[in-house]
């Protein structure tokens, strides 16, 4: 199994689409439910997933509040995708260790990827090769995509 460990802001919305949609009607979101994701990036998270047959786990904050997951269940589903998973949360010593957690708690893991647009913590304990790091000014892009395509795939 592939896995695409997932965080949701800077990733599937940017800076440049929220600021876009609030111009348009004068106010900025008040908590994470009302900030509108970028088609584009969810388009490029569903060719990676259909691309390489992976799965998700929700690694984002997003996962921490029932109306959050609801919205999330939401967008990822307009583009045939579902959260296969999540990490722990009540390990609290960084995103870093609650992925490392999850991959000990499952062994049969083919080759995965950490999409996140803060990799300072991450990037200490994985290689480069698990990790894409997004532009939170553009979210995930069609460069993105082609690189997780390849790492997920083992290529070069």
């Amino acid at each position: 199994m592939k896995i695409v460990f997932l965080d949701v802001d800077g990733v599937l919305n940017n800076k440049r689409y929220i600021e876009k949609c609030y111009r348009r009607n004068g106010h900025k979101p008040m908590s994470m439910y009302c900030t509108p994701f970028d088609p584009y990036n969810l388009k490029n998270l569903a060719k990676i997933v259909r691309k390489t047959d992976a799965k998700i786990v929700l690694t984002s904050t997003w996962r921490l509040d029932d109306k959050h997951m609801a919205v999330l269940r939401a967008r990822l589903a307009e583009y045939g995708l579902q959260i296969h998973d999540t990490t722990d949360s009540f390990i609290e010593s960084g995103r870093a260790n609650q992925i490392i957690e999850w991959l000990r708690n499952h062994k049969y893991i083919e080759n995965y990827i950490i999409i996140d647009d803060e990799c300072f913590d991450i990037s200490i304990f994985f290689k480069d090769k698990n990790i894409l790091q997004i532009n939170p000014e553009y979210g995930l892009t069609f460069g993105d995509r082609i690189r997780a395509i390849k790492k997920l795939k083992g290529d070069k």
